[in-house]
């Protein structure tokens, strides 16, 4: 198995549906799990801890899943 399927397997075991990016704010690297982001009308649950692209607190990116009414 190559990285790429380990990575899909991963994020499929995780639950992950959506790769979020924002601009570094220290608040926002204390982020748990039950964190939400809100865009517009669509809700997204955090899953896991943001990680801090390259430590060099510029951007953080958030593995999430999205909610789905219905």
């Amino acid at each position: 198995m190559g990285s790429t399927e380990r990575l899909a397997a991963a994020q499929m075991e995780s639950g992950q549906t959506h790769v979020v990016t924002v601009h570094f704010r220290p608040a926002l690297a204390a982020a748990k799990g039950s964190w939400r982001i809100l865009l517009g009308e669509r809700r997204f649950g955090v899953v896991g801890l943001p990680r801090n692209i390259d430590e060099g607190n510029r951007k953080l990116v958030f593995d999430c899943t999205e909610f789905v009414n219905g």
